[in-house]
């Protein structure tokens, strides 16, 4: 048994190796291989019962591997000694009971790690608890539950966080302010694992992707190669004679009145092809692929759940 002092944030991957989970016939994961290293916000994404949480919980000791390990600095969960220390977790933010106050439900975890009680006041400070340090949880809002679950996780100062969709039940000043620890937390070395389906927040803090689908890695690579591997290309158009355009590139080309888009098509062969059919273009304009496009496409194939349009369900 032994642990990590504070701020060895450097040191500290999670490592998972062939990682496989089995629920009597069903594999949530399986044969799942990650590293998540220092210094950067990687973002863990993957549709409903992708097998997601499952990985997060085998990373924290709360299930058990069928085979395959996942370690923290070397170590599995179980064997660090005052856990805090080195991961800070959010799983459930609901996860508190509900006649604690913050204080004494932040206090109790201290006492547990070894950890000096003004620590407690510290965090409830930084996530914006303090002046309701003093109230019972179950009077708290989710967004409240939120601050509190994030106070818990940096409780020990840890050089790994592990949160899954922290965002959830926080206004627009939450999300702007989480971002910005994040933020803070990875460009201190530490090493950051995001869970959330908000795709637009994802492209604005994550460095890193991980995307998993039907319990099997589809994606682990940097956030822009993500995009610009996969992204189809798409122009915006403007401009006079679109029909005639839209006549020559057929399917490819969404047009609607004087304004449209091209997939498929760079906006140098559209530009080509304009001058060539003496189309007048006001608007040629590349338009990057979202994170949310390109996963979207990625994991179509690994839905647990699928929609139907409205007109046919």
């Amino acid at each position: 048994m032994c642990g990590y002092p504070a701020r060895t944030y450097g040191r500290i991957v999670i490592d998972a190796q062939g990682l496989t989970k089995h629920y009597g016939r069903t594999a949530a994961v399986d044969e799942v291989s990650f590293r998540v290293g220092p210094g950067r916000v990687t973002g863990f994404l993957g549709p409903n019962g992708s097998g997601k949480s499952t990985t997060m919980r085998l990373i924290l000791g709360l299930d058990t591997p069928t085979r395959g390990t996942v370690t923290v600095g070397g170590l599995r969960f179980r064997d660090l000694a005052r856990s805090l220390h080195v991961v800070g977790a959010v799983l459930d933010a609901g996860d508190v009971l509900a006649g604690r106050t913050a204080a004494a439900h932040l206090a109790m975890l201290a006492a547990g790690n070894g950890i000096r009680r003004q620590r407690v006041d510290e965090v409830l400070g930084v996530v914006g608890l303090a002046d309701v340090s003093g109230r019972r949880v179950g009077g708290f809002s989710l967004g409240m539950r939120q601050r509190l679950g994030i106070a818990a996780a940096l409780l020990g100062d840890p050089g790994v966080l592990i949160l899954d969709e922290p965002m959830n039940g926080l206004d627009t000043e939450g999300i702007r302010w989480i971002r910005r620890l994040l933020r803070s937390m990875a460009d201190e070395g530490r090493t950051v694992l995001l869970s959330s389906h908000l795709m637009s927040e994802m492209e604005l803090v994550a460095d890193h992707l991980l995307v998993i689908g039907a319990g099997r890695l589809l994606a682990d690579e940097p956030i822009g190669e993500f995009v610009s591997r996969r992204g189809e290309s798409v122009v915006r158009v403007r401009g006079e004679r679109l029909n005639v355009l839209s006549a020559v590139l057929g399917a490819r080309a969404d047009i609607h009145g004087e304004i449209g888009v091209v997939r498929g098509v760079s906006a140098r062969e559209i530009g080509r092809l304009a001058l060539e059919h003496a189309i007048v273009l006001e608007e040629l304009t590349p338009v990057q692929a979202s994170v949310e496009d390109v996963f979207t496409e990625l994991v179509a194939a690994h839905q647990q759940y699928r929609h139907q349009h409205w007109e046919n369900a």
